[in-house]
This record gives C-alpha cells, structure tokens and sequence, in this order.
C-alpha cells in the first residue's frame, strides 16, 4: 500500500520532544511545558489541525486555480477541542481576502469542505499496528 509517511524518533532531550521526519523534511515536535514537554514544536493535535488547516486552503487555492476564480491570500484556523461527549470537534475559520462574488465563496467553501483531510476526519480511518 503506497501512501505518505512520517517517521518520528525521540532526541532523548525532554520527556516528549521528537524528530518528525516527514519525506526528507525535518523539524521538532513536543508538548508544552504544562504537561511536562520542553514546547519545543507542535503537539500531535496541533500538527492534525495544521493539517486539516493546510489542506484547506491547497483544495482552495487548486479549485481557484482550476476554475479561474481570482482569489487573494487564503487565511485558514484550526481549532480543536472535545465536546460533551468526547467527540472531537475542529472548527475550522476560512478567510478569503479577495473574491468576486457570493456564487464563488459558496463553491470554494464546498470544495473546501471537500478536501482530503476533511474527508479523512468525517469518514474515520482503519489504523493497522504493529508492535516489533
């Protein structure tokens, strides 16, 4: 089965700080040091919301492109919590700094809706572990 991959291995420096790499691009992940990291780089939920926040305005920017709508700087935050009944939920606030009208925005707001890891998240996942 062909698919992305992110590898992470602990630097032995704090209790959670960790090497993410992810095709050849590197970079620290942690958790703040309220719970006992060094807040050294994201935690795992807010690297899931940077995903969901850039896949997001990629589906947006390639729909624009694709349909010729002119759109200026694309703006989009993630948050996320657990509601009541431990759901997790992500807000998701898109920003679109330049389109021409309201026909346009809906169709780059369903198309945002759209984007992979939308889909991912709405859908679920089978997550297959192995323990070497």
């Amino acid at each position: 089965m062909a698919g992305n991959t992110a590898r992470t291995s602990e630097t032995g420096k704090g209790l959670f700080q960790a090497v993410v790499d992810t095709g050849g691009i590197t970079f620290l992940a942690d958790e703040p040091t309220e719970v006992g990291g060094l807040g050294t780089g994201p935690g795992p939920y807010e690297l899931l919301c940077a995903s969901l926040a850039t896949c997001t305005s990629m589906t947006i920017r390639f729909y624009a492109q694709r349909h010729a709508i002119h759109v200026g700087p694309i703006d989009v935050v993630v948050k996320h919590a657990k509601n009541t009944d431990g759901k997790d939920v992500f807000d998701r606030k898109i920003e679109l700094a330049d389109v021409a009208g309201p026909a346009q925005r809906d169709a780059l707001l369903r198309a945002a809706k759209g984007c992979p890891v939308s889909r991912t998240l709405e859908q679920g996942s089978i997550i297959n572990t192995e323990l070497k």
